[in-house]
């Protein structure tokens, strides 16, 4: 088990607010937020790296600031940026790091054949790390992460580079891994951390998101040429929905509508229908905020709380 409770100050700058959280065996736990939220010093501060201003880590009971090195002993971690030997190659890397963790030898094989194949590479193993390619690399990240039974195993961005198949290959193999081992993986996409993650933690702003985030609706208007589409929503009948541009991208137009009016939406799109070649609109369509939106919306705010 990982426990934290941080706070990290740079000068006048708090990277991270107040954060606790507790990692469990088993379980892989996302944390989830856009870049520069704050998830790369969370992970510094977790292996060692950079001490907090406040606060203290805990794996298996035992604070990091005291045991670090025995807790490393049984740590793996795979950093945002690759760290590898460019003279070393693919199988001879995976030996080094499985040695480094004081594991019995006669276990290399089984574990280092096993990911090699799982990400199909067991023909690139003899292979310089310089030779490469940045979506390889990432693999040989991951696989340094995990090799040698490691029992707290974090990663940063470990999908970064990677092309959809070796995406889902990662998937499986963290999937597979996570039986035996606390994970902490992060990522700022929402469907990934939706298909990994066991437990999210996401740094957010809960005064933000309560206020401005949830609370809309969309409608989008695609038209043949600009017209009186745009005033459309200005008129009386649709001024009071307080109706507000949000984008326009060539020929479509993203209006946000208050959710609290969505009782009023049927009226609206029975409008547009009847006024469709008035306005010059090709189509329309309409949509709650989704979750990816919301989560946007959200990393556009300054960070006031890590949740």
């Amino acid at each position: 088990m990982l426990s934290m409770s941080l706070k990290q100050e740079f000068g006048a700058k708090v990277a991270v607010n107040n954060m606790s959280l507790n990692l469990y065996k088993g379980q892989i736990t996302v944390l989830l937020g856009e870049n520069g939220a704050g998830k790369t010093v969370t992970l510094s501060i977790l292996t060692g790296c950079h001490p907090p201003t406040r606060g203290e880590v805990y794996v298996n009971g035992y604070p990091i600031s005291k045991n670090l090195t025995d807790i490393r002993k049984n740590f793996g971690f795979c950093p945002q940026h690759d760290l590898l030997f460019n003279d070393l190659t693919l199988s001879e890397h995976l030996y080094f790091y499985f040695m480094l963790k004081r594991k019995c030898r006669e276990m290399y094989p089984m574990e280092a054949d096993h990911m090699l194949s799982t990400f199909n590479l067991l023909e690139k193993c003899n292979t310089m790390s310089k030779s490469l390619s940045s979506g390889m690399k990432r693999k040989l990240s991951v696989m340094i992460a995990l090799i040698g039974d490691s029992e707290v195993v974090i990663l940063d961005e470990p999908t970064i580079s990677m092309d959809p198949i070796s995406q889902r290959a990662t998937w499986d193999l963290l999937h597979q891994y996570k039986q035996d081992r606390t994970i902490l993986m992060t990522t700022h996409h929402i469907d990934e951390a939706d298909i990994l993650g066991d437990r999210i933690a996401i740094m957010w702003s809960p005064d933000v998101y309560g206020k401005d985030a949830k609370e809309q609706g969309f409608v989008v208007v695609e038209k043949e040429e600009l017209n009186m589409i745009d005033n459309f929503f200005s008129e009386p009948t649709t001024k009071s929905w307080e109706a507000t541009l949000e984008e326009c991208t060539g020929a479509e137009l993203s209006f946000i509508l208050p959710k609290e009016y969505i009782h009023r939406f049927e009226a609206l799109f029975n409008d547009l229908k009847e006024k469709k070649s008035e306005l010059g609109i090709t189509s329309f369509d309409a949509s709650v905020t989704t979750m990816e939106e919301v989560f946007h919306k959200l990393m556009l705010y300054p960070l006031s709380q890590t949740g």
